[in-house]
């Protein structure tokens, strides 16, 4: 999770879904040339939540085999319409680059179920300074 505590701000978990009888989008993204880190941070995000939901009933194998398969297929989907690609996993870390930025989605996820829960983690910040 450490590895990718400094990346979680490129996830924006608060663009979700109207849910009720219908799910739609009150603000639908618009993909333009410059905007496509947004669009592809808003559309992970979207997971975020459920994901986190997800820790309270599932064993952590389970949500991972589920949201990898689920967040491979938006990956691709991302990629026909021209935001981002997949990339080696060792090359420099670029929201663009979607092999690795679906885990980034997954910690985050987790980052935010141990604070809704009240777990003491360490200071991240601290230690990505002085490790």
């Amino acid at each position: 999770m450490i590895y990718n505590y400094k990346y979680f701000n490129l996830v924006n978990e608060s663009y979700n879904p109207n849910i009720g009888y219908d799910i739609y989008f009150n603000n639908p993204l618009i993909i333009l040339k410059n905007n496509k880190e947004e669009i592809i941070g808003k559309i992970f995000g979207s997971f975020v939540n459920r994901i986190r939901n997800q820790f309270t009933y599932m064993e952590i194998n389970d949500i991972l085999n589920e949201n990898r398969k689920t967040l491979y297929g938006v990956s691709k989907n991302l990629i026909l319409l021209g935001c981002g690609y997949f990339g080696a996993c060792n090359t420099p870390k670029r929201i663009e680059n979607l092999s690795w930025f679906q885990d980034v989605v997954i910690s985050k996820a987790y980052y935010l179920y141990l604070l809704d829960n009240n777990v003491q983690l360490p200071d991240f910040d601290f230690i990505l300074k002085y490790r």
